[in-house]
């Protein structure tokens, strides 16, 4: 599992930019990208958060793009932006049925431990 840093570095890299180039070509302060690369800088939310996406190319409805919010806000540990408080309402119930199921629940919990391990790292 990626951190936001890491993804974020795998995306730009993806592009077959630079961290330079990157910045220059968005206009964006290199050191503060490095950064966040590094995870030493915790992602942003809002506004500058979607602007790094659009500069990494994500488009709303792409994987990537959901996996570039979901891991900012699990850096966060706030919620993801793109859902609303009546879609979290509506999808914890779906969750916690999921996790009553014997069925493929040992690899589930096993997959949510090791993101909470990850992401709320003393």
């Amino acid at each position: 599992m990626d951190t936001f840093g890491g993804f974020f570095k795998k995306l730009r890299i993806k592009q077959g930019l630079t961290l330079r180039h990157f910045c220059l070509e968005n206009q964006l302060d290199a050191s503060n990208i490095s950064k966040l690369e590094r995870d030493v800088l915790p992602p942003p939310k809002g506004g500058t958060l979607d602007r790094y996406a659009l500069a990494l190319g994500l488009k709303p409805g792409d994987d990537d793009f959901y996996t570039f919010h979901d891991l900012a806000a699990t850096a966060n540990r706030t919620m993801p932006s793109y859902l609303t408080e009546e879609e979290i309402e509506e999808k914890v119930p779906v969750f916690f049925r999921a996790l009553r199921s014997d069925e493929n629940k040992d690899e589930l919990m096993k997959k949510i431990k090791g993101v909470i391990k990850k992401a709320w790292r003393p």
